[in-house]
């Protein structure tokens, strides 16, 4: 996939021409992969999307970007539950994501959507054997409690 390939190429150079390249990539193979034909594939490419927009958005100010994120892995959600794992990672990358928009916008609803999209990944992860994964998402979940702390202190 020519989208995953720049952005692996992103990863190792960060040049944002290469994220650039990657979500565009990501677009066109969205007109060829279409959610009626190859509903699978088509959730893959939104994830891969949401994941190079999330990517973009933080690296830009605003929220644009990130909401553009979460857009492509709520949609990649609505198909990739037929694949618990994958549906569990795409779950906790909307809960990254949303922690980010929280953050920039010091808000708790997205902190509340952030640490509901994490405790879906967790029971997912909690019925699999994958012990790694469980603890990255009881750490971001501390990490939403303590940030919810600040906030309520900031106010």
């Amino acid at each position: 996939n020519l989208g995953f390939a720049f952005k692996t190429l992103y990863l190792r150079d960060r040049q944002t021409s290469h994220l650039e390249a990657a979500i565009e990539a990501y677009r066109a193979a969205l007109n060829e992969w279409t959610r009626d034909r190859v509903p699978l594939k088509w959730a893959l490419v939104q994830s891969n999307l949401g994941d190079a927009l999330a990517l973009q958005g933080l690296r830009e100010p605003g929220i644009a970007q990130l909401e553009q994120a979460v857009k492509a892995y709520r949609a990649a959600l609505e198909k990739r539950s037929q694949v618990p794992l994958d549906w569990a990672t795409t779950q906790q990358n909307l809960g990254v994501t949303l922690r980010a928009l929280s953050q920039r916008e010091r808000s708790t609803a997205r902190l509340d959507e952030a640490a509901y999209a994490a405790r879906a990944a967790l029971e997912v992860y909690s019925a699999a054997p994958l012990p790694k994964d469980r603890g990255q998402v009881a750490a971001f979940l501390k990490e939403l409690d303590e940030f919810r702390r600040k906030l309520a202190d900031d106010r």
